[in-house]
């Protein structure tokens, strides 16, 4: 398993609101809502990738994103998809700047296959990362939040690089869009 993937991190309310719903739900919670814009395919752990991926999103403008529903990968998964023109094309440039193989995009939903999302809640994680959920506890939390207000579209300044310490993954590095 590689040990990082890239992420934007949601605004208040809208953070505070899927944390809870975790704490609430999960027995143990390995990774902050985010918005994954590069799943962990060539992310390698020697790091030399991450100069020219701090230079392309240094270089990409700040967009907005907007949140579009709440949604399954089969019933083991709880998203929120988001969608903006921008967030497809930051990630083709990244999986293209990496040389993802088509069977890479094909294994981590990358490419064509691509669909921007914030996790809410899986019913098991690789590596024990979070545990403590089932589909009563999806659906529960999909309930729970079509209830609340909290997704509006926002304007993505920055994203963040992740890596996996200790059983979590935590914030590496925080790279900056250009005004």
């Amino acid at each position: 398993m590689s040990k990082y993937f890239i992420g934007i991190v949601p605004p208040e309310p809208m953070y505070s609101t899927v944390l809870n719903l975790q704490h609430q739900y999960m027995d143990r919670i390995g990774v902050e809502p985010h918005i994954t814009l590069k799943a962990q395919s060539n992310l390698t752990i020697d790091e030399n990738w991450i100069e020219d991926i701090t230079n392309l999103i240094n270089h990409t403008s700040k967009f907005t994103v907007t949140p579009k529903q709440t949604a399954y990968f089969g019933k083991e998964v709880l998203y929120v998809s988001f969608d903006s023109l921008e967030i497809h094309d930051l990630h083709q440039q990244i999986v293209g700047l990496l040389n993802v193989t088509k069977k890479m995009q094909q294994k981590y939903f990358e490419g064509d296959l691509y669909v921007p999302h914030l996790t809410v809640g899986k019913q098991s994680y690789g590596d024990n990362i979070s545990t403590g959920n089932n589909i009563n506890h999806l659906l529960n939390m999909e309930k729970e939040l079509n209830e609340k207000d909290i997704f509006k579209p926002f304007q993505v300044n920055e994203v963040y690089i992740y890596k996996y310490v200790n059983n979590k993954y935590v914030r590496l590095k925080k790279v900056e869009l250009k005004d």
